[in-house]
């Protein structure tokens, strides 16, 4: 299968629900939980079916308007079920909340970048890179937009500088080298970064696409 059209990298689709927070605190009886507990305890039924998942989530959020991890975990949870529109306007309120929040602005980029305006994409990243340029997720989000723009040297610039701040290579950053020396013809140098990421993420299931992928071709020509 030939590669898909470039679109946002991975990096922010991987976005994890449960990642959100942190692990559950069982308040005290008699006490009413926090907008966090709330959220931790619902986040541990990810497993069930997305529709009730979504209900669950989308009462939160009315009950929690002013809680941004709850508004970024709807949000995430609507992009994942084929609801942008909802997911905007809830970006939008965690973002009016905190302009910097690097979940929201993360997620706010693969919506931008998936319905064509990657203007608007980079101008949510810039801005936010100006308040937290010690944020690797932003750089990485960054990366995500020269990529898709094909700008591959100034993409490898963003990746160095997520690097450089985690200090490490993570699984998003090396499946987005992979994409960018596959784009490029280096076919072994792809192979390595896939090879990498699945090591480091094995549930990272576009990684081992490209490396099937890459290995066929291999076959074909050997052949």
């Amino acid at each position: 299968m030939p590669r898909s059209t470039p679109s946002l990298p991975a990096l922010l689709a991987g976005l994890a629900l449960g990642a959100l927070l942190t692990g559950c605190v069982t308040p005290p009886l008699n006490e009413r939980p926090s907008a966090d507990e709330q959220l931790d305890q619902l986040l541990e039924t990810q497993d069930a079916p997305a529709p009730e998942l979504a209900r669950d989530l989308r009462s939160l959020s009315l009950q929690q308007p002013e809680h941004v991890p709850t508004l970024i975990a709807d949000a995430a949870l609507s992009i994942e079920t084929g609801r942008p529109d909802r997911a905007v306007s809830l970006l939008d309120m965690a973002l009016k909340a905190e302009p910097d929040n690097v979940d929201a602005v993360q997620l706010s980029v693969q919506v931008a970048a998936r319905s064509g305006d990657l203007a608007g994409a980079h101008r949510r990243v810039e801005a936010a890179l100006r308040t937290r340029p010690d944020a690797p997720g932003l750089h990485e989000a960054h990366a995500a937009l020269l990529f898709v723009e094909e700008r591959y040297p100034e993409a490898l610039e963003a990746l160095d500088r997520a690097d450089a701040l985690a200090g490490e290579t993570s699984w998003r950053s090396h499946y987005h080298r992979g994409l960018i020396a596959e784009d490029l013809g280096e076919l072994e140098d792809a192979e390595r970064h896939y090879r990498l990421c699945q090591d480091l993420e094995p549930s990272f299931e576009p990684a081992g696409r490209r490396l099937r992928w890459i290995q066929a071709q291999s076959t074909l020509k050997d052949g």
